[in-house]
């Protein structure tokens, strides 16, 4: 795999931990948070390692009997660098999990991007009832979540100094948010939505456009992103400078049960 990725997997770890605690176990680690039981980026297997020594139904059933004793339930799976993975996609389909291919992005020159004026950037810190609302918006597609508390977890992570979030506003109207959060040497764009309207292309290049001028400000150099393959985002990040590293999977779980 791609350094990239390894970037990425360093950031999502960092990213988990703003939230949440970890209880390593003997094929991978169990980010958890019994705050948020119901948030998906809050309870998950990461840095899964198969053993061929051990059967893959039992890791799952350690994993699965770990997180039943915090009265919790694991909604991802995240393989470690280098796993490969269709052992483990056929294995997690039969228990209801569905893959997630993501692209990593990586930042190789920079970009010409326009920006309507017409269109602010604001730190979420100072639209914090604006902020809630966005996240209420973008539950529509993630219907596990519970609304107070995927709120209550994604407006808990402003209080990172590393995180920087911010919303565009048209109009007076939020139109978005998206953050850059630096992790060591990287900076990692993150939590990029927009609502779908006739004004999302330009609140999406106001907010890249933001983000990438205040990582140039603090001289990162290391600047990535992940977004889901085939997601409409990548012409914009391909316009903004970036370029494809690779591909990774993760497994995640739509239903409670």
């Amino acid at each position: 795999m791609s350094s990239t990725i390894g970037s990425l997997l360093r950031v999502t770890q960092a990213h988990s931990q703003q939230i949440c605690e970890k209880q390593t176990l003997d094929n991978g680690i169990c980010y958890y948070a019994p705050q948020f039981p119901t948030f998906a980026l809050a309870n998950q297997f990461r840095e899964v390692v198969l053993d061929d020594d051990m059967p893959l139904d039992t890791i799952y059933q350690q994993a699965q009997s770990w997180f039943d004793a915090q009265q919790l339930v694991c909604q991802r799976w995240a393989p470690a660098m280098e796993q490969e993975t269709d052992k483990l996609a056929t294995f997690l389909v039969d228990k209801g999990f569905s893959p997630q291919t993501y692209s990593a992005m990586q930042l190789t020159q920079w970009g010409e991007l326009g920006v309507a004026e017409n269109v602010r950037i604001i730190p979420a810190r100072a639209l914090r009832m604006i902020f809630r609302e966005l996240v209420l918006n973008e539950m529509e597609d993630e219907p596990t979540d519970d609304a107070a508390t995927r709120v209550q977890a994604e407006e808990s992570r402003m209080d990172d100094p590393a995180y920087d979030a911010f919303v565009a506003m048209i109009d007076n109207r939020a139109v978005g948010r998206c953050s850059l959060y630096q992790v060591g040497d990287i900076a990692c764009i993150m939590d990029f939505h927009v609502s779908h309207n006739q004004e999302s292309p330009a609140g999406e290049t106001a907010l890249l456009a933001h983000v990438l001028a205040l990582a140039k400000r603090l001289a990162l150099r290391n600047i990535c992103t992940q977004v889901e393959s085939g997601n409409c985002k990548l012409d914009l990040l391909h316009r903004a400078g970036f370029e494809a590293q690779g591909e990774f999977v993760e497994f995640y779980r739509k239903s409670k049960s």
